[in-house]
């Protein structure tokens, strides 16, 4: 049971003293993990968790959710008791607001956790402000951390990067202005885009547009806001060539991160060594780097929730 409006669980939540502290992996095994998201225990379907054994049994009774799919990638939601529809959780400096979806996601991906701190990296080290485009935005979390960061100028020249967050979904990008305006990043210069993502870029490389960093987190499937389809095995080469056209490739990163299971660390390697042997890339020199996003439990177990690839220009970190 769900009702709209206040939370008192969370609302006035006090945020822990380690402020990256509000999500836990607690368990997994048998296709479920077990998490922590604020004081909420959640227990929902993990296919990476299949052939796993759970190593705390006994902590799953205590659940306080629980989500089962019953259509396709839809479910019902069961609840011990009463929460709001949404509340909010801080992570290092931005706050976000998660709630149930009927997809099994709350609002966020927690395995993104040590991408949001790279991206602070890479804005703390640049000696100015650098422009990114961040495609299949969703709910924002890595728009506001690139837009939060201070570049290393100096003091009357310090200011937000600008980015520029493209989804194809009207209800992400409304979801990511409020957490804009949570995180008291209503004013820093973000253009929220509703838009097909290859579309987009296809238009802006028309346009003569380039920008500093890319940050790309493609679904395996989805639609576009005017029926478009996007299948990750039949359009993420395109993309990503479009992606090398968009890269100015003179300073900044790019970050590509995926959850589909058609994609393992093997073949990420082999994007990311390969991306930088096309024609049209500049000569600067890259740090590259790739392997699995885990989420790991206090006794140190992993649970794969999908891979990432990233490249660091060494003119952004100078």
């Amino acid at each position: 049971m769900m009702a709209v409006g206040h939370c008192p669980s969370f609302s006035d939540q006090k945020m822990t003293q380690d402020e990256w502290n509000n999500y836990e992996l607690i368990d997994f095994g048998e296709g479920r993990k077990l998490e922590r998201w604020g004081d909420l225990l959640i227990d929902r379907p993990s296919p990476a968790a299949e052939s796993a054994k759970r190593s705390h049994p006994g902590q799953w009774s205590q659940a306080h959710g629980y989500f089962e799919k019953k259509y396709g990638s839809r479910g019902a939601w069961k609840w011990k008791r009463r929460i709001a529809d949404s509340w909010n959780l801080r992570f290092g400096s931005v706050t976000v607001a998660v709630g149930p979806t009927p997809f099994g996601h709350l609002g966020l991906f927690p395995e993104q956790q040590g991408n949001w701190k790279w991206i602070l990296r890479q804005h703390e080290a640049s000696q100015s402000p650098l422009r990114v485009l961040n495609l299949f935005a969703y709910t924002g979390a890595s728009t506001l951390f690139a837009s939060r960061t201070r570049s290393k100028a100096s003091p009357q020249e310090k200011a937000a990067s600008d980015v520029v967050h493209v989804d194809a979904s009207k209800s992400s990008v409304a979801k990511a202005r409020r957490n804009a305006t949570l995180s008291q990043l209503e004013h820093h210069p973000v253009r929220w885009i509703v838009d097909d993502v290859l579309k987009f870029c296809k238009r802006e490389i028309k346009r003569g547009r380039r920008y500093d960093a890319i940050i790309l987190d493609p679904p395996t499937y989805g639609h576009g806001p005017k029926g478009e389809r996007w299948e990750i095995e039949n359009h993420l080469k395109e993309l990503l060539d479009c992606c090398r056209h968009l890269w100015s490739g003179d300073r900044g990163y790019f970050l590509l991160t995926c959850h589909s299971d058609s994609i393992d660390v093997s073949m990420m390697k082999q994007m990311a060594s390969s991306f930088f042997q096309k024609p049209q890339m500049p000569t600067a020199s890259a740090t590259v780097e790739s392997g699995p996003m885990n989420l790991i439990t206090r006794d140190q177990r992993r649970l794969n929730s999908g891979v990432f690839a990233r490249w660091t220009l060494e003119a952004s970190i100078s």
